[in-house]
């Protein structure tokens, strides 16, 4: 590219002017687009380490957002409550393969007595505490009495727990079946004895009498066992153990590992892609301010 200038002198009536003609001329090969490929190997190589930089930041961002929030959630689960709070979700459920767990229900006079999972249920209302199993259940007076695989429960007709005897509060032995026979009462079945108790629920004596008709399971109502295994379902998923297997990966399945494996090599290959870019712009830098000052 150069530029023409021209003075020239134009005559008129009132005396001459001066004209300045300025004339650009571009030739085209003088001005050309430039061409990556014309650029040294070095730079190339330096260009195409930026994009995969880049790109690679981008893909690995999302991973890493993933684990740095799962990952203070689960280190401050009690805190936020993660712990006992359940996830009700029916994917999540499925996805996990969750299956309602049986019911089984024993009949009184008034109430439905049902057992699933490690809960006891009065009607559809869950009872406190874990249990694992219910053997039998009759009403006696104020009291429901229920017995599991180690102990008998004594139970008001609102579900409250009224006392739990267990073999070290003089349970003679395990019971195996309940019933009750009047005027005894309540009659406990165990392995070769039948026993029933005083007023107080203090004592146990042999029953020798008729055999009673024991307590036996029924078939549970279809609206009663549908509530059960809802509630059941919803308290055996964790927001813990979910956010403990979105972190690992596991969540995700077979392969949810391996992408957690990869997201971790990515911040690996990141920070050395980083540091290599830095070095090789550094003496560009100081270059450009060496001329700067000149």
């Amino acid at each position: 590219m150069h530029l023409d200038f021209r003075l020239s002198n134009i005559a008129s009536g009132s005396g001459s002017e001066s004209i300045i003609e300025v004339q650009l001329n571009c030739s085209n090969d003088t001005v050309k687009s430039r061409n990556p490929m014309r650029d040294p190997p070095q730079r190339r190589r330096f260009r195409s380490l930026y994009l995969w930089h880049r790109y690679l930041g981008l893909v690995a961002a999302l991973l890493v957002v993933c684990l740095a929030v799962t990952g203070v959630l689960v280190q401050h689960a009690q805190y936020f409550g993660l712990q006992s709070n359940y996830a009700e979700n029916q994917i999540l459920l499925q996805w996990y393969g969750l299956t309602p767990n049986p019911v089984t229900s024993y009949p009184t006079p008034k109430h439905w007595l049902s057992h699933s999972g490690e809960t006891i249920y009065l009607n559809n209302n869950p009872l406190e505490g874990k249990y694992t199993g219910l053997l039998g259940a009759v009403e006696s007076g104020l009291l429901l009495i229920a017995i599991t695989e180690d102990s008998v429960l004594l139970l008001t007709h609102e579900g409250d727990l009224v006392e739990d005897i267990g073999v070290e509060d003089g349970l003679p032995e395990p019971p195996q079946g309940i019933a009750y026979r009047k005027p005894q009462g309540v009659i406990l079945q165990g392995r070769n004895v039948f026993w029933h108790p005083d007023h107080d629920w203090l004592n146990w004596h042999p029953y020798k009498g008729p055999s009673p008709e024991w307590s036996q399971p029924r078939t549970t109502p279809a609206a009663l066992l549908a509530e059960i295994q809802q509630h059941n379902l919803s308290h055996e998923l964790s927001w813990e153990r979910v956010l403990l297997d979105l972190h690992s990966g596991r969540l995700l399945g077979e392969y949810g590992t391996f992408v957690m494996d990869l997201a971790a090599l990515a911040m690996l290959l990141l920070a050395g892609s980083g540091t290599v870019i830095w070095l090789q712009r550094r003496p560009s830098k100081r270059l450009r301010r060496h001329k700067f000052k000149r």
